[in-house]
């Protein structure tokens, strides 16, 4: 059944929550002992406010926010970061997790310095002031640059995250991270970038690009710029969402995964009611941009993960979705819409797994 259009959240905090800590939706308090803390680390130089909470769930863990307001720099950050890893090492909570952010603004443009794990992470996160530094030349709306002790290969992770301006071709999303992953500093970390723009009114059609590389498996980071290329075939006419991920679990290219996730809005069907929609998800509006990206995606290395759906004001509609490593996932679709994009990227290269082809599942 169609469904409402999911809109954008700023749900940064949850997902980390999901990614490095296990207790994000514990009960929030303030207690004496916070409340000292954030007296004194409101009294730091250059702070202009502070917070503290202490969440309780099955790991409690404590959240610390310094706002350092407008005309600050990434120059600021370790002094503060020794303080505040004073104050928790000194605490009742020295053995909880934490997320601490350190933000500040320039002008229009946003900064935010985040640490998640034991405070010790702190440390990291001053050591990160180098990349900060360089990445506040770049005239980038918004910049988050997040460190955690939840690497897989390395002393700790950075995530950098950066929405660039509104409009920025797709094609220069890659470029940019290549200089990025050129110039910043390696001081052995686990690195994944994350770039994105959001404008989602603009008429005509609702367009947004999202792409989340790490640097382990190069021939997944040609085919993710291949797709911020050429999205959809020449000469189809909509609007576009798309985002792009290579991700994985260690440094070889066969533990890495492209994943896709793309909503369409033809023109013809800019004003479709929701039940028109669906009716016709089989139309070559819809389905020549589905085959056109499986085929853009198909690389024989890594996995691949593919999600289209059809969306416009009235809601949405999936049309097609695979997991390389399951093909029983497209088999069970009864559009047949799953199983024709997978037999498109089958063929034009992709490498199915446990005996799959283009046109038989084992496990269906």
């Amino acid at each position: 059944m169609p469904r409402s259009r999911p809109r954008p959240v700023a749900a940064l905090l949850s997902l980390l929550c999901v990614l490095v800590l296990t207790a994000c939706d514990g009960d929030e308090h303030e207690t004496d002992e916070t409340r000292a803390m954030e007296d004194e680390l409101g009294r730091l130089d250059g702070v202009v406010e502070a917070s503290v909470r202490y969440f309780d769930e099955d790991d409690d863990w404590l959240s610390i926010d310094l706002d350092l307001g407008n005309g600050r720099q990434a120059a600021a950050v370790p002094p503060l970061a020794h303080a505040v890893r004073s104050s928790v090492e000194a605490s009742d909570y020295r053995d909880n997790d934490l997320i601490a952010t350190i933000a500040w603004t320039d002008g229009e443009h946003e900064r935010e310095m985040n640490a998640y794990g034991p405070a010790r992470t702190l440390g990291a996160l001053s050591n990160e002031v180098a990349a900060m530094t360089l990445l506040e030349r770049h005239d980038f709306e918004r910049v988050l640059l997040n460190v955690s002790d939840n690497a897989t290969y390395a002393r700790y992770a950075r995530e950098i995250d950066i929405t660039v301006p509104v409009n920025t071709p797709g094609r220069a999303f890659v470029r940019l991270y290549d200089i990025l992953r050129t110039q910043l500093p390696d001081q052995g970390q686990e690195t994944r970038f994350s770039l994105a723009y959001d404008d989602w009114e603009t008429e005509p059609g609702h367009r947004r690009r999202f792409v989340a590389l790490s640097s382990a498996a190069p021939e997944l980071v040609d085919r993710a710029d291949a797709l911020l290329r050429s999205p959809v075939p020449e000469g189809w006419r909509g609007g576009t969402d798309l985002g792009v991920s290579v991700d994985g679990v260690g440094t070889a290219p066969q533990d890495q995964y492209l994943s896709l996730r793309m909503a369409l809005e033809p023109t013809e069907l800019r004003d479709a009611d929701a039940r028109t929609l669906e009716d016709r998800a089989d139309d070559a509006a819809i389905m020549e941009p589905a085959h056109h990206l499986a085929e853009t995606m198909a690389t024989p290395v890594g996995r691949a993960m593919y999600d289209l759906t059809v969306a416009n004001d009235a809601g949405y509609v999936e049309v097609a979705a695979f997991y390389s490593a399951n093909c029983a996932q497209a088999w069970a679709d009864d559009s047949g819409r799953s199983r024709a994009v997978w037999k498109t990227w089958v063929v034009a290269g992709g490498e199915p797994e446990d005996g799959a082809t283009a046109t038989h599942c084992p496990d269906a």
